[in-house]
């Protein structure tokens, strides 16, 4: 299987261009990373939640995944700082629904 396919909500699409260039590349490139190797991938779920998480130095993103059907739905990605129990629940629901 190839590269997996990235399903970009708006709200990942917002918080992600208001990233600085820098962590925007390095971003797209884990991103990239695991899409090459989704099934393999080493996946952390979110405690208590649906979602996984994905490291990028100081930001996680928060993602789900289907590696059966090769799919990435990007919900969030977020800075370090604050927690993932933080995020609007309302904004990831919103995030999903668009998916």
């Amino acid at each position: 299987m190839g590269t997996a396919l990235q399903i970009w909500s708006a709200i990942f699409s917002k918080a992600f261009d208001s990233l600085p260039a820098s962590v925007r590349e390095a971003v797209r490139e884990k991103i990239d990373e695991m899409g090459t190797r989704l099934a393999t991938f080493p996946q952390k779920r979110l405690t208590g939640r649906s979602e996984f998480k994905l490291r990028i130095s100081d930001y996680r993103v928060l993602y789900e995944f289907a590696a059966r059907i090769g799919r990435i739905d990007l919900h969030y990605v977020v800075i370090a700082e604050k927690s993932t129990n933080e995020i609007d629940s309302r904004d990831l629901a919103y995030s999903v629904s668009l998916s």
